[in-house]
């Protein structure tokens, strides 16, 4: 539910910034037991392309410029748990992210409990947002090494892929979309410990470079879970 007085503080701000796109305030999230935690706004980062591999919106607390947002209607039926995700993804790419507004306002109470999807569908939640981001890395040339999926849909993918390039082929960093895509699988897929697999996407990322290595693996510990370096750190100096 929404808190009072919010949507005239909303309106307000829209009706005196006309260029205004995007407000984005913050929410409390209440769970069952009564726990209530408060959510940021929507996360901006300081370039596009790190916005979009985080592929997250805090749907409740963000309202449109609603004639912008009209040229991308409808939402996709076939996306069930993150068709807000998805249209944030292709607002950001058409509009860019510079006439955001973001406020310390909190504007609603969000509920989560036992019945609602959010609570029992999280693996579903997942899944649709990894066709979003394996869609971005078709964009760059990064699919083969973003994580698969059992579920993927490859025609799905190739058809929002499609989509991300008519809106934004001109205004994307394709490269460094292609870093962040890279650094956001790296984290995720640590799991594996891996060591091949993790030196190819290291080697893209650009932390692996010939010469002052030693440097270089400073800048990993980084990334890393703790101690996790002092393994990979031995294996790549033999190999040296």
């Amino acid at each position: 539910w929404y808190l009072p007085n919010v949507l005239e503080v909303i309106g307000r701000t829209f009706a005196q910034k006309p260029a205004l796109q995007v407000f984005c305030g913050q929410q409390f999230i209440q769970h069952a037991d009564g726990n209530t935690i408060l959510s940021p706004a929507s996360p901006i980062a300081k370039h596009l392309e790190r916005t979009l591999s985080l592929t997250h919106i805090n749907q409740p607390a963000t309202f449109f410029h609603l004639p912008s947002l009209r040229t991308l209607l409808p939402l996709r039926e076939d996306f069930h748990y993150v068709f807000d995700a998805e249209i944030w993804l292709r607002f950001l790419i058409k509009f860019s992210q510079k006439k955001i507004h973001f406020n310390k306002l909190i504007i609603n109470v969000f509920s989560i409990h036992q019945y609602s999807k959010t609570y029992q569908k999280i693996a579903e939640f997942d899944r649709e947002k990894f066709y979003l981001l394996r869609a971005l890395a078709l964009i760059c040339d990064t699919y083969d090494l973003m994580p698969k999926h059992t579920l993927s849909q490859s025609n799905l993918e190739e058809e929002l892929r499609i989509t991300f390039e008519e809106l934004g082929a001109k205004s994307l960093n394709r490269k460094r979309l292609k870093k962040q895509l890279l650094h956001r699988c790296f984290r995720e897929r640590f799991g594996a410990r891996d060591f091949q697999y993790c030196r190819s996407i290291l080697k893209e990322i650009g932390l692996f470079q010939l010469g002052n290595w030693r440097f270089n693996l400073q800048k990993l510990s980084l990334l890393l879970p703790n101690g996790w370096l002092l393994k990979i750190a031995p294996a790549y100096h033999k190999k040296r």
